[in-house]
């Protein structure tokens, strides 16, 4: 799922100045918690330094459409597998980590899924 824009609410108690309060749609939510669990059955290789992933999205193609390509931007992709690898916490510390990406979006006539490689650096 690609990664949507935080979502705001305004808290406004008496006598107090309004602040505002950000979250995440439920929806995107839901899908971080379904990549945790796949990413559970991936077995670990932490990496300690600087490495390259590759990233393929391929998404279910709806019925009648007039797009090359599905919505939204390549990065929206890649920002929540990254995110959902880093709060794995098994593979790298942080996604500050890699310092090559190649991220793929694509229609499927299949199952939608995403593809991850992960390599080190030398």
């Amino acid at each position: 799922m690609p990664t949507p824009r935080p979502r705001a609410r305004v808290i406004a108690a008496a006598g107090r100045r309004p602040i505002a309060s950000f979250y995440s749609p439920k929806e995107y939510q839901e899908w971080q918690k379904e990549a945790a669990a796949a990413l559970k059955g991936v077995p670990a290789f932490p990496i300690d330094g600087p490495c390259t992933v590759s990233i393929v999205c391929e998404v279910a193609k709806p019925k009648t459409t007039k797009l090359a390509a599905p919505k939204p931007d390549v990065d929206n992709y890649a920002k929540g597998v990254l995110d959902a690898i880093t709060k794995d916490g098994r593979f790298w510390s942080d996604d500050s980590q890699v310092v090559g990406l190649w991220v793929s979006k694509t229609w499927t006539e299949g199952a939608p899924g995403i593809h991850v490689a992960i390599s080190k650096e030398l």
